[in-house]
């Protein structure tokens, strides 16, 4: 019998893609995730009383039943390249074994909004306005993120709303009215990650995620199996580290050790745990939230003074009971997205308050980042104030925690795919430019 005790802090998560839902992905498949330590407690077992007339006052074995539960993970929010990317950024499909960490990053988003959009870059604009970018080549589709520098090297950050191909150049009309024009001739595309009008069922390849736990001991791994997001959430609190929540729904569950140990899953292991090195995670480090702009209007030149951002999907999915699946689970629909994103700023009866009373639906960006491939950015297109904003203290300051929700919108253009596919007429998107 051990003794030793294995240190919780020492561990790591792997993630796979499973093109069957709760069928194990492929080992070659699974690629490290970076997040803080895991917490496994929310794992369960169910076991059941086995209930009959006994005939002596004592109990009887329990019945084992269905390994479900969820896992959370936290991890900090950064991007996807360290240097400015010279090219349109891709998005490898996370059931391709060539899929790296922050492609996995962006399905676990696009899971949990609905889609997602990659790609753009130009270095051939010439002539934009402040409405108006102006370039040939390239395709940015309707409602995607852009940025560019200006003159001053600033970085700005908007969404194409229309665009007119048959103009030469090629003209795309920005969201909000920007406060310059591109200096160097380029404007850099995005993943754009956007809620769906619909709750599509597992639409595509890619049906569900296995993710894989190995922890210091070498008996200690925990293999989960058809996982999905249940819940999101960002947080971007001003002049500190910009993270990231997201759970999962398990619909299975087994340990390695005991799997082995029970002769009940072959090819499982006693000794699969222990960890001998640190595995690199080929991504910028995060940056802490001091370059943030905030953006509230039909116009870029309409900043906030915000103290900081918060961003919660109100995500809700249910299970599908099936008696074929391993615990019962055969899979998760979504029921309803909810988004929302709060901000701690200064009280102005002229300018909230009043827009809360009216109603009043007005264009909401936010992001962050030094540059290109570090830029982060949440965008609703129609956002109004959820509730009145209360007066409360801030340092001394009279600041109001204001939550605006994402309003039914349809004037980008329209979603000429007609299926979902482009960022066009979402209420809700999520950028790494």
């Amino acid at each position: 019998m051990s003794h030793t005790a294995n240190l919780s802090a020492i561990g790591k998560l792997e993630i796979g893609a499973e093109t069957e839902f709760g069928d194990e992905a492929a080992g070659a498949n699974y690629t490290y995730l970076r997040t803080m330590p895991i917490d496994r407690s929310s794992l369960t077992v169910t076991s059941f009383r086995d209930e009959h007339q006994r005939q002596l006052d004592v109990e009887t074995s329990k019945i084992i039943g269905p390994h479900t539960g969820s896992l959370s993970i936290q991890s900090y929010l950064h991007g996807f390249s360290s240097t400015v990317p010279a090219a349109a950024p891709t998005h490898t499909a996370t059931n391709d074994n060539g899929a790296n960490g922050f492609d996995f990053i962006i399905d676990i988003l696009a899971g949990a909004l609905g889609n997602v959009h990659t790609g753009g870059f130009t270095d051939a604009e010439a002539g934009s306005t402040t409405s108006v970018l102006k370039f040939n080549g390239p395709t940015f589709a309707n409602g995607q993120f852009a940025a560019w520098q200006d003159s001053n090297s600033t970085w700005h950050v908007n969404s194409v709303q229309s665009q007119d191909l048959g103009q030469d150049p090629a003209e795309f009309t920005l969201l909000q009215t920007a406060t310059a024009v591109p200096a160097n001739g380029k404007v850099w595309g995005a993943h754009t990650i956007f809620q769906t009008t619909d709750a599509p069922f597992f639409d595509g390849t890619v049906k569900s995620f296995s993710l894989r736990y190995t922890g210091a001991g070498a008996d200690d791994r925990t293999v989960m199996l058809g996982c999905w997001p249940s819940s999101l959430s960002m947080e971007l609190p001003v002049g500190e580290l910009p993270t990231m929540s997201v759970d999962f729904m398990v619909s299975h569950w087994r340990e390695d050790a005991l799997a082995s140990n029970l002769g009940i899953h072959s090819g499982v292991g006693a000794d699969n745990g222990g960890l001998s090195s640190s595995e690199a995670w080929a991504f910028p480090t995060c940056e802490a939230v001091t370059q943030a702009h905030v953006s509230l209007g039909s116009s870029q030149a309409d900043e906030r003074q915000v103290q900081g951002i918060s961003f919660d999907l109100g995500l809700e999915i249910a299970p599908i009971k099936d008696a074929n699946a391993s615990s019962g689970i055969g899979g998760f629909f979504v029921v309803k997205r909810t988004p929302k994103i709060t901000l701690t700023m200064m009280r102005d009866v002229s300018e909230e308050i009043t827009d809360f009373f009216n109603q009043t639906g007005r264009t909401l960006t936010c992001w962050a980042g030094s540059q290109a491939g570090r830029l982060i950015a949440l965008q609703m297109p129609n956002a109004k104030i959820e509730e009145w904003p209360a007066p409360s203290d801030t340092d001394g300051a009279v600041m109001s925690q204001i939550t605006f929700i994402a309003n039914e919108y349809t004037s980008d253009g329209g979603d000429v795919s007609g299926t979902d596919n482009v960022p066009g007429d979402k209420v809700m998107k999520i950028g790494f430019i």
